[in-house]
């Protein structure tokens, strides 16, 4: 069927994550909450650097079936304490790949939802700090309780990497670039992938979708298949 004239395209976003669980989890309550069904999420396990390779193979199966205007690819990682790091940001920005980081850990993102940014922290004392407003928290997010509280976190995390940008510090322990994703995922527009990462805008936070999910609307979770031990 003709998309009406002047409709909003919303891409697919092919989203493959570090993890096996939590990220993977997230983006689905987000896409749920959203009422945004365009999601492909891949879980992991995968460090940065494999990530990115496996991204840049999907880029180019997008450009062969020409769906270039129709998909955008993203990462999502921690910078934990993972090797190739740099490697992984280049190849990225070279191939059209969009990333959400957080440093040191996407828990930092999850906190952001309850608190204010608590300063340079390990990985281990952000997750004991997630614990004080989730207790039960064992990789699997409560959407229940940050739904709600979306806003609060983008503008959290906006002001994190915008201070840390104005220090000429970007991507500095503490922030986190999951907010742009979580836009992103909200507000849908034309996209085309290029060899240049995207701009993504910055829209005035205010509430984000409807917290009733529209009927039916269920994310698509791609598994890779284990290898057999």
């Amino acid at each position: 069927m003709k998309k009406p004239k002047g409709q909003a395209t919303r891409p697919l976003l092919v989203i493959f994550c570090e993890g096996e669980l939590t990220e993977p989890s997230w983006l689905a309550s987000v896409g749920r909450h959203l009422g945004n069904r365009a999601l492909d999420i891949r879980p992991g396990p995968g460090v940065p650097l494999t990530l990115v390779r496996r991204a840049m193979d999907e880029v180019r199966q997008i450009r062969r079936e020409g769906r270039s205007d129709e998909a955008e690819v993203w990462c999502i990682f921690d910078v934990d304490e993972h090797p190739g790091l740099a490697e992984a940001r280049h190849l990225a920005a070279t191939h059209g790949i969009q990333l959400a980081i957080s440093n040191p850990c996407f828990e930092l993102w999850l906190l952001l939802h309850f608190r204010d940014q608590p300063g340079m922290q390990h990985r281990d004392a952000v997750a004991r700090m997630l614990r004080e407003f989730q207790p039960a928290y064992a990789k699997q997010p409560d959407f229940g309780l940050l739904g709600p509280l979306l806003p609060v976190a983008i503008a959290r995390a906006r002001r994190l990497s915008e201070d840390a940008a104005s220090m000429d510090e970007a991507g500095r322990n503490p922030t986190t670039d999951v907010y742009r994703l979580v836009e992103r995922i909200e507000h849908p527009r034309p996209t085309v992938l290029s060899t240049a990462p995207a701009t993504i805008p910055d829209p005035a936070v205010g509430r984000l979708g409807d917290p009733t999910p529209p009927e039916g609307v269920k994310p698509k979770v791609r598994h890779r298949p284990r290898n057999p031990s």
